[in-house]
């Protein structure tokens, strides 16, 4: 190339290097037409028509450029980009495979193989981008890259590496924000995922799927408020993003503005009328009745051809589980409810044994005598209420009538107590709950208490007292206890059967035993026995016993225990608990709006050959073999 030539083709390489696309673009085709084809320059061009959205001309560029350098890594690595972008990635892996075959250090064509390979085999994409990076440790785009592909992987704690590399070499770098964000949600930990949601939204504030993502995170926190804002913020990136109205829906629930929240998913179905989310939240949100226009769609849907994910297909099956039985088809209701808790079973991992072994160690390890051994040292609080039992029990009514009170603040479901516990470590592989429990010391069993407070009083500053309504921890009763002397458990029930059925009834995400009968009924019958295990060893007057058929028929009575043995004064205010405003996020957010009802107790049930897996298990609990006095409420 003449001298001339040269610095033209500097002048447009800077150009385009500086975003000018435009003047790069004429500087180049004023090069072709006075010099002829140039390999190089064509290749140049072949990338400028690639960032213009003009993908045949990138591919015309780059093959007549290979015909000049048949042997060019580079130009093998452009072609391949090209059908890439084209959509042909059977052409394009062998592109890359050419440019690696006569040049395998090259970290681009590394990089680029794994993009191609990325949609059909993320494994081998993950191995391209680890290669990238060995070839290249400041290639910012190939760690981001690798750090995806990990995330695609569900390799979420591998994921975090290559993405904090990508952002320690660019801090502006959206996509690893995104996929640094991902990775931490995958592991559960959304507190650290928020900041880059928040980053990457405030660095491409019209990018919607991220504020719709940061709107999810922000509601998994408890932060309802912001997540409000981020679906907000999702609609005015994209006025027709369904899934923010859904999530919008869904966080105003929550917060018990239901014309709002019906609204919102109005908003969806104006804009998607099958929307399965949509359509099963506002089925749950009334009773339905025959002939209502959303559940003669959701049936037309789940009896339609369309092909659905499994996700979709477990979500109607439940709406229209609860549907139908208040319409009046409770055997077809069953059905559904049966096919729901079918598929869910076969998504989830759960080792029932291993589950009923550790409830069956509880009363080994936890002996009268170690009880009393162990007694009067922990923390002397009285911060906390603890409301323990199973799902589906009226525990949600509880925390409601409490949390109306002044000064009590009702926390929900709070895993602070097993995140203490994990911390102090007693529940490791190696020290599990509870065989690591009598080799606690009293120094310990103070600073589990301590970390346990202090998590808990970062969600009510001001409270005097904060209800805990993480029903797992009836597992924990004992050691509950003795870190924390004062505290006061509310254990409350309800018919074996009843709450069974309401369980098998209702779509939970971390419920893993509740989805086959057997199972359940198993798991009842541990639970009932380890509480009854609690009742003998626990001291007079920690734990109260309440049965939720006896809250419902004499509702004021029965408050007045439970606020007696919490060494609360009764207040006006819970006669009006369904008033009281707060977030409610379990399956009961519906009910506990509403003034007090009957209807829960003695639900329809299937006919009992149907049921036997379940009845089963129960049928000791039934009996009045475990589970204290079964025909009335205990204190």
């Amino acid at each position: 190339m003449r001298e001339d030539a040269a610095a033209r083709m500097a002048a447009a390489v800077a150009a385009h290097e500086a975003g000018r696309l435009d003047e790069a673009e004429r500087l180049y085709l004023a090069l072709l037409r006075d010099g002829g084809d140039d390999a190089p320059l064509l290749r140049q061009l072949g990338v400028l028509r690639l960032q213009q959205g003009q993908v045949a001309g990138a591919l015309a560029a780059t093959r007549r450029a290979l015909e000049l350098e048949p042997q060019s890594a580079e130009g093998h690595a452009n072609l391949a980009t090209a059908l890439h972008m084209a959509g042909d990635d059977t052409a394009s892996v062998a592109g890359y495979e050419r440019a690696l075959a006569l040049d395998p250090g090259r970290a681009e064509s590394h990089y680029g193989l794994g993009c191609a390979l990325l949609a059909r085999s993320p494994e081998e994409a993950r191995a391209c981008f680890a290669r990238a990076v060995v070839n290249d440790p400041d290639y910012a785009e190939a760690h981001c890259a690798l750090g995806a592909a990990c995330v695609a992987l569900e390799r979420y704690e591998e994921a975090l590496a290559p993405l904090a590399r990508a952002l320690s070499l660019d801090p502006d770098y959206v996509e690893a924000h995104r996929g640094r964000a991902a990775a931490l949600q995958g592991l559960r930990r959304p507190a650290e995922a928020a900041p880059h949601y928040e980053r990457a939204a405030s660095l491409a504030p019209a990018h919607a799927p991220t504020w719709l993502a940061l709107g999810a995170v922000q509601h998994a926190l408890g932060c309802h408020t912001a997540a409000l804002e981020a679906y907000r913020s999702a609609l005015a990136a994209d006025a027709d993003c369904v899934a923010a109205y859904t999530g919008l829906g869904a966080v105003l629930q929550e917060l018990g503005r239901m014309d709002e929240a019906r609204r919102a998913y109005a908003a969806a179905l104006e804009r998607e009328p099958h929307d399965v989310r949509a359509l099963c939240a506002l089925l749950a949100m009334q009773p339905v009745a025959a002939g209502d226009a959303h559940l003669a769609t959701l049936e037309s849907l789940a009896a339609g051809p369309a092909a659905r994910s499994d996700e979709e297909c477990i979500m109607m099956s439940f709406a229209l589980g609860k549907a139908l039985a208040e319409s009046g088809a409770p055997q077809h209701a069953f059905e559904q409810l049966v096919r729901g808790n079918r598929l869910r079973r076969r998504q989830l991992v759960y080792d029932e044994a291993a589950t009923l072994r550790m409830l069956e160690r509880i009363p080994e390890i936890f002996t009268a005598a170690l009880m009393q051994a162990k007694s009067g040292g922990g923390d002397q609080s009285t911060l906390p209420i603890f409301i323990v039992g199973m799902p589906r029990s009226g525990s949600t009514l509880v925390e409601q009538v409490l949390a109306s009170l002044p000064g009590v603040f009702g926390a929900g479901e709070r895993p602070d107590f097993n995140n203490a516990l994990r911390q102090a470590g007693l529940d490791e592989p190696a020290q599990p709950y509870p065989q690591a429990v009598p080799a606690l010391s009293a120094e310990q069993l103070r600073r589990l208490a301590a970390d346990y407070l202090g998590s808990l009083r970062a969600s009510a500053p001001a409270a005097l007292r904060i209800t805990d309504k993480m029903l797992m921890n009836f597992c924990l009763v004992g050691l509950i206890h003795l870190a924390l002397p004062r505290a006061r458990i509310i254990h409350i029930r309800r018919d074996p059967v009843d709450t069974c059925l309401s369980c098998f009834a209702t779509y939970f995400e971390q419920v893993p035993y509740a989805f086959d009968l057997g199972e359940l009924g198993r798991y009842y019958r541990a639970y009932a026995r380890t509480m009854q295990h609690w009742r003998r060893v626990l001291p007079a007057g920690v734990m109260l016993d309440v049965r939720y058929e006896a809250l419902v028929r004499n509702f004021e009575p029965e408050v007045r225990r439970m606020l007696d043995h919490c060494g609360l004064a009764w207040d006006e205010a819970c006669r009006t608990f369904y008033a009281t405003a707060r977030p409610v996020g379990t399956a009961s957010k519906h009910q506990v709006r509403l003034p007090l009802f009957h209807s829960s107790i003695g639900r329809w049930r299937p006919p009992a050959e149907a049921l036997q897996p379940l009845l089963e298990p129960l049928a000791e609990i039934r009996e009045g073999l475990v589970d204290g006095d079964a025909g009335r409420s205990a204190s």
